[in-house]
C-alpha cells in the first residue's frame, strides 16, 4: 500500500499547486476533451497490410470503441481542482483535491466514501525534500512563478522592450556605412538601397548584452526575472559574458556582416550573416558553420528568413506574417533540412479564432496536423486537433473539446457520509484498519470503473476487454476441453 500512499501524496501536491494558481479565479473554469482513433488509419500506420488478422482487428476496434466512449473533464474554482473520466454519461474515475487553511483533502471515486487529508505542514515538508533532492537550479516553484507573472505590467513592459529595441537601432545607425544605390534582390524581394553596418561581432554582442542588462533592471521586467532566474544575479552573469567576450581570441570569434536593404530611403530589411570556424581535431579538419538571418517588414508583411549550415546539415526556414486592418493575422512557415521538410499556415481572425494546418515530411513518414478553435470571443472556446498519417483522408487521431468559464464538478470530496482519514495516520503504521479500508475501497473502485467502461462499450469490444482483463488477472489459466468419456458397457 505504500505505493498507493505515494501516488496520493503526489496527486495532492500537484492539485494543491493548481488550486493555489486558481485561487484568484472570479468564477469556475473547466475543460472537456475526447480522443478518437480511426481503426483503418491505425492499422495502416502500424504497417498492417493485406488481410488483417482477426485478433488485430478486434484489438484495434476495441481501442477505437474505448476511446470513443471516454471523455476527460477538468474543473477548477477558488478552493478546488479535479479531473474526471467519463464513460458515456457515467463517471468512470474522479480525482479531486480541495484546499483549506489547514491543508488539502484528496478524494476519488476509487476510494468510495473515503477521503485523505494532508496537512500544510506535511505538504511544506515534502516540498522542501523535493527541492533539496534536486540539483540546484533544476526546478522551479510553479505556483510562485505563476504568482510573479501575474504581477506583470504588460503595458509598461511593452514600452520598455520597445525602448530597448530603439537603443539597439540607434547604436547600429551610428555605425552605418555609405549607401549603395541600384537594384538588389534579397530573399525574393527587390530593394533600391544597400547600406552596410561597420560593426564587429564583439561590438554588436557587447552592445546587445549591455542593453539586456539595462532592460533586466527595469521594474516591469522584475516579475519575469524573479520567476525564472532562481536567484541568479542577472547583471553579474551578463558582466561575466562581456568579459569573456573581450578576452576571447579573435580567431575564435565569428565573422559577421550586417546590411540594411531599403526602399524609398527607409530601412525595411536587415540581413545578418555570421561564419564560425570550428577548430580542427585529429579526426576532422577545421570546418565553417554559417548562419544567415534576414528579417523586416515589407508592405505590411513581417518577413523572416533563417539559414543555418553546420558540418552535418543545413536548415532553411522562412516565416511570413501578414496583419490585416481588422486585426486578423496570417502566419506562413516553411522549413527544409537535409532529411526533413515542414510547412505550416496559421490564421487568427479578428475574434481570436485559430485555424492551423501543418505538414511534416521525412524520408520515412508524412504527417499532417490540423488545429482549429472557435468561440474565442465567448466564455468558452471549442477546439479540435487531428493527426493524419501519409495521404490518408481520415485522421489517425483526433481530439475535440472545449475550455473556458463554467462547467460542472463531481466533487468526490463533498457530500454526506464521507470519512476523512489523516495521511499521517496511514503512514505511521499504528492503525492498519484505515489502510485496509482504503485498500478494499480501491479494489471495489477498480471493479466499478471496469464495469462502468464495459457497460458503455459495444458488446463485441466489451467482451474483448473482459477477456483481456481476465487473462491479465489470471495469466496461468488455460481453457481445456474435457475428454469424451467412454460409453458404459451394455450387458446383453
Amino acid at each position: 500500500m505504500t505505493s498507493l500512499f505515494s501516488v496520493i501524496l503526489v496527486i495532492v501536491m500537484a492539485f494543491s499547486s493548481i488550486g493555489g494558481v486558481t485561487g484568484n479565479l472570479e468564477e469556475p473554469v473547466s475543460f472537456d476533451a475526447k480522443v478518437d482513433v480511426n481503426v483503418e488509419a491505425l492499422l495502416a500506420a502500424t504497417g498492417e497490410q493485406g488481410e488483417v488478422p482477426e485478433e488485430s482487428m478486434k484489438a484495434a476496434k476495441a481501442v477505437e470503441d474505448i476511446l470513443g466512449a471516454i471523455t476527460l473533464k477538468g474543473f477548477a474554482d477558488k478552493e478546488s481542482a479535479e479531473l474526471d473520466l467519463y464513460a458515456g454519461e457515467d463517471v468512470m474515475l474522479s480525482l479531486g483535491v480541495k484546499n483549506s487553511d489547514t491543508g488539502a483533502t484528496f478524494a476519488s471515486s476509487m476510494l468510495g466514501k473515503n477521503a485523505v487529508f494532508v496537512s500544510n505542514e506535511l505538504i511544506e515538508k515534502v516540498q522542501q525534500q523535493m527541492t533539496s533532492s534536486m540539483a540546484a537550479g533544476s526546478s522551479t516553484d510553479m505556483q510562485a512563478m505563476t504568482e510573479q507573472l501575474q504581477n506583470l505590467d504588460k503595458e509598461q513592459l511593452e514600452k520598455d522592450f520597445k525602448e530597448a529595441g530603439e537603443k539597439m537601432e540607434n547604436i547600429l545607425a551610428e555605425k552605418l556605412g555609405e549607401t549603395e544605390t541600384g537594384e538588389f534582390t534579397v530573399d525574393g524581394i527587390t530593394f533600391t538601397g544597400k547600406t552596410p553596418v561597420n560593426m564587429t561581432y564583439t561590438e554588436a554582442a557587447e552592445a546587445a548584452l549591455n542593453i539586456v542588462k539595462e532592460l533586466a533592471a527595469k521594474e516591469s521586467v522584475q516579475p519575469i526575472i524573479k520567476a525564472f532566474s532562481q536567484g541568479t544575479d542577472i547583471a553579474a552573469e551578463i558582466d561575466k559574458e562581456i568579459e569573456k567576450l573581450k578576452t576571447q581570441p579573435e580567431e575564435e570569434k565569428p565573422e559577421m556582416q550586417i546590411v540594411f536593404y531599403t526602399n524609398a530611403e527607409q530601412y525595411q530589411y536587415a540581413v545578418i550573416e555570421t561564419t564560425q570556424k570550428t577548430a580542427a581535431t585529429e579526426e576532422t579538419p577545421a570546418k565553417e558553420e554559417k548562419a544567415y538571418f534576414g528579417f523586416g517588414t515589407i508592405d505590411g508583411q513581417g518577413r523572416g528568413h533563417i539559414v543555418i549550415t553546420t558540418e552535418k546539415q543545413t536548415m532553411d526556414m522562412t516565416i511570413v506574417t501578414v496583419k490585416a486592418e481588422d486585426g486578423s493575422v496570417e502566419v506562413k512557415l516553411n522549413m527544409t533540412g537535409d532529411d526533413v521538410a515542414a510547412d505550416a499556415v496559421c490564421t487568427r481572425d479578428a475574434a481570436g479564432n485559430i485555424d492551423m494546418v501543418e505538414n511534416v515530411t521525412t524520408k520515412d513518414t508524412k504527417v499532417k496536423v490540423t488545429v482549429k478553435t472557435e468561440g474565442a470571443d465567448t466564455d468558452r472556446t471549442q477546439f479540435a486537433l487531428a493527426v493524419f498519417m501519409g495521404d490518408a483522408e481520415k485522421a489517425l487521431v483526433s481530439v475535440t473539446g472545449s475550455a473556458g468559464k463554467g462547467g460542472e464538478k463531481v466533487s468526490a470530496y463533498d457530500g454526506d457520509g464521507i470519512t476523512v482519514i489523516p495521511f499521517e495516520k496511514l503512514m505511521d503504521g499504528t492503525d492498519t484498519s484505515a489502510s485496509t479500508t482504503l485498500q478494499m475501497s480501491m479494489l471495489n473502485g477498480v471493479m466499478q470503473m471496469i464495469n462502468t467502461l464495459t457497460k458503455n462499450l459495444p458488446e463485441e469490444s466489451a467482451s474483448w476487454l473482459s477477456s483481456q482483463l481476465g487473462s491479465m488477472m489470471n495469466p496461468g489459466a488455460a481453457v481445456t476441453e474435457e475428454a469424451p468419456q467412454a460409453e458404459p458397457a451394455v450387458n446383453e
